[in-house]
């Protein structure tokens, strides 16, 4: 009897090890990670950027999702308080298209807050006034430094993909900060 709870103990112990270690598993990465970076001057209207790329078995795994981020760092030693970054709207108009039968074709996307409203039944905030563009949603940032997720890149490898995105509206807010653009595999999956 003894013997029999040492076991099952022991067993219990192996299953929950296991399981835990399953669920704190990253994703695995591509051997060379897809990564593109393009600068971008957010604060003033009809900036254009322009990615074009390739998937391959090189730059691209399956099971992790890609997303195209804004990264912004204040230039500068800014006295006094910066805008409430978590409320600022940041529109895009987005095109994304990949490579099909000789032409392109479009690429549905979306950004986070109309896929919440679409699957949550959530309202939209009452400044994401077009559906035509894509507004970044703040994902982190601290002293000086913010990223904002854009959109997620519904990809496949072995595909020739073309991404324009232009911004839309003046956002005086970040007149003193450097931005770019940023096409790479999300970098919390697995969290």
């Amino acid at each position: 009897m003894l013997g029999t709870h040492r076991w099952l103990r022991a067993s219990l112990f192996i299953i929950l090890g296991g399981a835990l270690g399953a669920c704190s598993e990253r994703l695995p990465n591509a051997p060379e990670p897809l990564d593109l970076i393009q600068p971008i001057e957010i604060a003033t209207p009809d900036q254009a950027v322009r990615f074009e790329f390739e998937t391959s078995t090189r730059n691209f795994y399956p099971g992790r999702p890609y997303t195209l981020e804004l990264e912004v760092q204040r230039q500068g030693q800014e006295s006094g308080i910066g805008p409430d970054m978590a409320t600022l709207p940041i529109p895009f108009e987005v095109s994304f298209q990949r490579w099909e039968a000789g032409a392109w074709q479009d690429v549905p996307t979306s950004d986070s807050y109309t896929a919440r409203a679409r699957n949550l039944g959530e309202p939209l905030p009452a400044w994401h006034t077009s559906d035509a563009w894509r507004y970044a949603r703040l994902s982190s940032g601290s002293g000086g430094r913010h990223r904002w997720f854009v959109i997620t890149l519904p990809m496949k490898n072995d595909a020739r993909y073309r991404l324009d995105v232009r911004t839309v509206q003046p956002t005086e807010a970040l007149q003193h900060y450097s931005s770019r653009l940023r096409v790479r595999a999300d970098p919390m999956p697995g969290k």
